[in-house]
């Protein structure tokens, strides 16, 4: 008898640590990517990318280069870039650039001061299929910047989800 009352407590204490509830808050990583990830297109049509972004804390202004096949992709003539609902209508788009070929530059930045936390679209952008194959597009040059303008936080350890066009 005196072995189960021993037995007692430790079974209390190791039921109370099966019980507590784990502290530890996951990672959130901040994200940047491209919504669709991957489209198919005819040659002479066009196609339209967004880019997004999850978990930005106090993002004030974006600066990014869109890279993609110059030999399979064009820029429209129009203008290809809008503004995503992620600036709540309280954002400029800086410009876009075309320069060098198979490079889109972009740069939004708020009007004001302050930031935006949270997810949502920063902007969209169509590119015209000019041959069959298929191109990578991806993210260079990224800055995410708050209105200090330093990098805002969780940058050093963005994830990225980059996109493919198919031209057929």
């Amino acid at each position: 008898m005196k072995t189960y009352i021993k037995l007692i407590p430790i079974l209390l204490f190791v039921l109370l640590l099966s019980c507590t509830e784990d502290t530890v808050e996951p990672v959130i990583n901040l994200l940047l990517g491209l919504s669709p990830s991957t489209q198919t297109t005819s040659v002479g049509q066009s196609a339209v990318y967004t880019v997004s972004i999850e978990d930005a804390k106090n993002l004030f202004a974006i600066s990014v280069e869109i890279v993609f096949d110059n030999s399979l992709i064009s820029i429209p003539d129009v203008d290809p870039v809008i503004i995503g609902d992620f600036w709540d209508g309280n954002a400029n788009l800086q410009g876009w650039f075309f320069e060098e070929p198979g490079i889109l530059s972009v740069a939004i930045g708020l009007e004001g001061t302050g930031g935006i936390t949270g997810d949502g679209a920063l902007f969209t952008f169509e590119l015209d299929a000019d041959a069959i194959g298929t191109s990578d597009i991806e993210f260079q040059n990224l800055s995410l910047i708050d209105q200090n303008g330093n990098l805002i936080e969780g940058f050093n350890d963005i994830v990225f989800e980059n996109g493919e066009l198919i031209i057929q």
